[in-house]
């Protein structure tokens, strides 16, 4: 699964048996809808499937005694498989997965995937300790508890970024110029964001991952190998121990779904083209990614046998993966992230304040923490557009009042 997730591709066991992917080939096949190859050992091994009743009183296809049905199984599948997808892959430009690790870097944990309570020892040495630049850090956690993903990133800078090779031509003798080489100081500047730790945390049989526990880790993170994390945000805090745990530590903490804040995955497919993502070689990233798929242009969800938490039997949430688009988020969102270039400016910040006061009512007490919150991550908004915003979509991030 690790080698074919390297490559951008979703390797998950099929759910159905194949008796069923029989069955559900045999109406393709009847209606015409399938090229077959020119195979004469796939022709021979569908032409001797046979249907027979089991003793619980099933239907079940199978070869006959002594044969074979490796090609037809394959073939079945395959083509049940592509008749039943609606969805498109989230990242379709698989090369970029690839082009994401960054020679050097190594994973800061003794273990790709763990439970903290069976152990665990950080490699001080894998961060960027040397970087002064400020952390954030994203909990993902599954909805049943019994997985978790944490990332931590940071800006490493500026860069220019060109995403088009379009030219001019010249007006005076009429041959193309490279418009590119004259104003490449005038490319967009975008942040470099730099993920370097990733963790996937799952329960142990009968047990459950809290969000306590993965505080603390963020705190050891900080306090005993001296990352400097400023910036925590989880999709929720089901209780108030953990927020409080973080918020008596110095963190400016901040609730934030990626599931219900599209443009966290929006911005991270926008880091990956452009190259603009660096992290180490982390094979259940690549995996989650490449499960990743889109419906439409603002919803996503994950593959058949690899969905969202509560999905069906097979469901796997893809918790690094949100881990990872909640750091890119809350980082595209911060100042300091475009300290090093221009930064986008509200064209009339005060039709935001004015819309947030309208949202909140006027003896609210979290005015102010909402309009710093729009201050610093909604800096990007289409202001003139501001008072057709649904309340949901100011009240997507919270952040505390440090």
């Amino acid at each position: 699964r690790q080698a074919f997730a390297r490559h951008g591709i979703a390797y998950e066991p099929s759910a159905a048996p194949k008796s069923e992917l029989y069955g559900g080939f045999l109406p393709i096949l009847n209606s015409a809808r399938v090229e077959l190859l020119d195979v004469p050992r796939l022709h021979a091994q569908l032409l001797g499937l046979e249907r027979r009743t089991s003793r619980a009183g099933r239907d079940v296809v199978d070869h006959l005694p002594g044969g074979h049905d490796d090609l037809a199984n394959a073939a079945a599948g395959a083509f049940v498989a592509a008749a039943t997808s609606v969805t498109d892959h989230f990242i379709r430009r698989r090369a970029m997965l690839a082009a994401m690790v960054r020679p050097g870097r190594r994973h800061p944990f003794s273990a790709l995937e763990t439970g903290l309570r069976e152990g665990l020892t950080i490699l001080p040495d894998a961060f960027d300790r040397a970087v002064a630049a400020s952390r954030a850090a994203h909990l993902a956690l599954a909805a049943d508890q019994q997985a978790a993903a944490l990332a931590v990133g940071y800006v490493r800078g500026l860069r220019p970024v060109r995403r088009t090779t379009v030219t001019v031509a010249s007006a005076g003798n009429g041959r193309p110029v490279d418009g590119h080489a004259e104003d490449a100081d005038d490319a967009d500047g975008a942040p470099v964001f730099v993920i370097e730790a990733m963790l996937r945390l799952v329960a142990a049989a009968g047990d459950e991952v809290t969000l306590e526990e993965i505080v603390e880790l963020v705190m050891q993170l900080r306090d005993a190998v001296g990352v400097p994390i400023k910036w925590v945000t989880a999709e929720a805090f089901p209780s108030v121990v953990a927020r409080q745990m973080l918020r008596e530590g110095g963190f400016v903490t901040g609730e934030l779904s990626v599931a219900a804040e599209p443009r966290a995955r929006h911005e991270l497919k926008a880091a990956i083209y452009d190259g603009r993502l660096e992290t180490y070689e982390y094979p259940l990233l690549f995996e989650d990614v490449a499960a990743l798929a889109t419906e439409s242009d603002t919803s996503w969800t994950a593959t058949p046998g690899a969905g969202l938490a509560g999905t069906g039997p097979a469901a796997r949430p893809t918790l690094v993966a949100d881990a990872v688009a909640g750091v890119v988020h809350v980082l595209a969102g911060r100042r300091e992230s475009w300290a090093a270039g221009s930064r986008p400016r509200l064209h009339r910040p005060h039709l935001v304040r004015d819309h947030v006061q309208r949202l909140l009512g006027p003896a609210s007490p979290s005015k102010g923490r909402y309009a710093s919150a729009l201050g610093y991550w909604d800096f990007g908004i289409d202001v003139m557009d501001a008072a057709h915003h649904a309340p949901s979509q100011f009240r997507a991030l919270r952040f505390g009042a440090n």
